[in-house]
């Protein structure tokens, strides 16, 4: 490791000897995707380089600790988890997050669900969840007229039906609360401190980039170190976009046969859209 990348290392362990967290929390639509499966691709080599280790969460883009964290009363997509606001499951997610903050080197943890919490009190509880650690506070924001577009899009891919109600993660009008950047920060700020919540203009980092990788990563390890390979990252296309692109490309009795060996998670998917297009 050269003396560059050692001197940036170095002040990674926190103060009082803690060690850090990085805490990514997107927002959507600003690359998070790319940047969980370029973790997920050179943890490896992260380790190696940097001695960075990056968080497993249950699910590949940790929204557990996002949806554990929300006030229960919040509308969030949660389709297929209708068990987020069971005071029993966020324990047990809780638990999940102690497992990994056990480990003794800096981590990296990416979950754009946190990007829903836009009060003190549900900021307190993630700072509760990662007591023990320095907390550096990451977020990714875009232009707002352009966010909503694209986020209106991603609802109705998913085949979410976008709502009139304010209160709505469904609802992409000029005044949503999603766009609202100054609440979100606010809120972390309020909990984490000013000088531990940077900010990343996704804008500047496509058109610098084409990628807010490097930027990213610059806040984590610094600016001049030497990352693995991040121009072949994969853009922006969620997991469940592509699934259901090649879903669509499918035979109707591929289909049909996944429907029958599936039926009660199928079914469950069905009845959670109808009841949300029913609610909005």
């Amino acid at each position: 490791m050269s003396a560059t990348i050692q001197a940036r290392i170095d002040p990674m362990s926190g103060a009082e000897g803690r060690p850090r967290i990085f805490v990514h929390i997107g927002t959507h639509k600003t690359g998070t995707t790319s940047f969980q499966d370029w973790l997920a691709r050179h943890e490896t080599e992260l380790q190696d380089r940097f001695g960075l280790g990056v968080y497993h969460g249950a699910f590949p883009n940790c929204r557990e600790v996002g949806l554990a964290c929300a006030s229960p009363s919040r509308s969030l997509p949660t389709r297929g988890i209708p068990q987020w606001i069971d005071p029993e499951w966020r324990r047990h997610v809780s638990g999940l997050v102690t497992t990994q903050l056990a480990r003794p080197e800096d981590l990296v943890l990416s979950s754009e669900a946190l990007s829903f919490l836009r009060s003190p009190a549900e900021v307190e509880t993630l700072a509760r969840l990662l007591q023990g650690r320095e907390a550096t506070i990451l977020v990714v924001l875009r232009n707002r007229a352009e966010f909503l577009e694209s986020w209106a899009k991603h609802l109705q891919r998913d085949r979410y039906k976008l709502s009139r109600d304010p209160s709505s993660f469904a609802y992409v009008k000029d005044d949503s609360w999603l766009a609202d950047y100054d609440s979100l920060l606010d809120a972390y700020r309020s909990i984490f401190g000013t000088e531990h919540v940077r900010v990343i203009d996704y804008d500047h980092a496509m058109s610098s980039h084409g990628s807010v990788i490097p930027l990213l990563m610059s806040e984590i390890v610094g600016a001049d170190a030497p990352l693995p390979d991040w121009q072949s990252a994969r853009k922006n296309v969620g997991s469940d976009v592509a699934r259901s692109r090649k879903n669509a490309q499918e035979p109707f009795g591929v289909r049909l046969a996944r429907f029958v060996r599936h039926p009660i998670v199928t079914s469950r998917r069905v009845m959670a859209r109808r009841q949300h297009d029913a609610r909005y």
